[in-house]
């Protein structure tokens, strides 16, 4: 009951403090070689890059005053006080968690529409997805501070009529839009790109491109079966450690790949020119086979 899980959390919640620090760096260094000034995809990313400093800061704070990483029975018996601290580091964790997972997918589109210049149809449905993104945000940040009346009854039970919905089944429900976002998001330019007047390795490569700014998919994917399969409110701050260390993963990675797109000019330029041949003939050898 003794164990302690706590420095797994730190260390990705400082892990992904460096990384997407240095390639939010990286991003902006790149576009003194490039062509243009601030964007919106630009602001909505710093906006993510601040909420994700936010998660880890918060996720770091919870296992100091949370007890996250203990066991619950353990804390029951040792520190519980450690169990109020760990329900209101979890609203804050929730509150910074829908909106961070929303920004770096708003600067996707935005960059999109940037790109493309989009018109008719595709423009409508643009705006549709970047609205359903703000709303889903929105509307999980509200139930956030709703899910309990008074909010202070989800950490003190004491209060006489106090009552929460379903909170597990509200982790569950609010995984499920944001995959369909991603799948959404990362489908809408891949029939402009085929269209473009370019051969097919450019167009191969230019989609490689976007899917792979999308491709936060995947850790979104991974975090909502690791909360589908874990009992959030069993053992909760030991489940914590995945729970919270998942979700920082998460948007963690949507901020890394929403700036690989951007890093282009800084390959062309620091790559070594026998690298550059060689990768040349390679592609110039398979096209031809």
């Amino acid at each position: 009951l003794a164990a302690d899980r706590s420095s797994e959390l730190v260390a990705v919640c400082i892990g992904f403090i460096v990384l997407t620090t240095v390639v939010l760096v990286l991003r902006f260094y790149a576009k003194r070689f490039q062509e243009g000034g601030f964007f919106a995809d630009d602001g909505f990313l710093i906006a993510a890059y601040i909420d994700n400093l936010g998660m880890c800061a918060v996720g770091i704070i919870m296992t100091q005053v949370g007890g996250v990483g203990r066991h619950v029975t353990y804390l029951e018996e040792n520190d519980p006080a450690a169990l109020v601290g760990w329900a209101r580091c979890l609203i804050a964790f929730q509150l910074l968690y829908f909106s961070s997972v929303a920004l770096p997918k708003l600067s996707i589109l935005c960059l999109y529409k940037r790109l493309f210049n989009w018109k008719g149809s595709i423009l409508v449905l643009w705006r549709v997805i970047f609205a359903l993104t703000v709303m889903t945000s929105v509307a999980l940040d509200g139930a956030t501070l709703f899910q309990c009346r008074p909010l202070q009854y989800w950490w003190d039970r004491t209060i006489e009529g106090g009552t929460c919905f379903d909170t597990q089944a509200f982790f569950h429900a609010s995984a499920i839009p944001g995959c369909l976002l991603d799948a959404s998001i990362m489908a809408l330019p891949v029939g402009t790109i085929w269209r473009l007047q370019i051969n097919m390795i450019k167009r191969l490569a230019l989609l490689g491109i976007f899917i792979v700014a999308s491709f936060g998919i995947v850790a979104s994917i991974v975090r909502t079966s690791v909360f589908f399969s874990t009992s959030a409110f069993g053992d909760r701050t030991w489940a914590s450690i995945d729970l919270v260390g998942w979700s920082i993963i998460e948007t963690g990675v949507y901020i890394i790949t929403c700036c690989l797109p951007h890093l282009k000019p800084l390959v062309s330029r620091y790559t070594p020119a026998g690298v550059k041949s060689f990768f040349k003939s390679s592609v110039s050898s398979a096209t031809n086979s």
